[in-house]
């Protein structure tokens, strides 16, 4: 069995460009990947985009050969600066 790891900033339920390009993506690559036995890790972060959008996305998810870790990242305000800052651990 093979194993790919896809990593993404944004993927659904998250609201913005990122999430519709890389679900999609993320999904059909699946879909092609099953045929073949192989199994995706998606490495992406819990819906964060905007401050106001506030959707609960479980931690690890399986949706068939797609296994999906979210990881939290602290709040931002959307600046560029803001979401660098995100990722630190404080």
């Amino acid at each position: 069995m093979k194993r790919i790891v896809y990593l993404t900033f944004y993927f659904k339920p998250d609201l913005c460009a990122g999430s519709f390009r890389n679900s999609p993506l993320a999904i059909e690559l699946s879909h092609q990947a099953k045929l073949k036995n192989t199994i995706i890790d998606l490495y992406t972060t819990s819906p964060h985009r905007y401050i106001t959008f506030k959707e609960n996305a479980p931690e690890y998810e399986e949706l068939d050969n797609l296994r999906v870790h979210r990881i939290a990242l602290r709040p931002h305000k959307s600046g560029m600066i803001d979401q660098v800052l995100s990722f630190s651990i404080v």
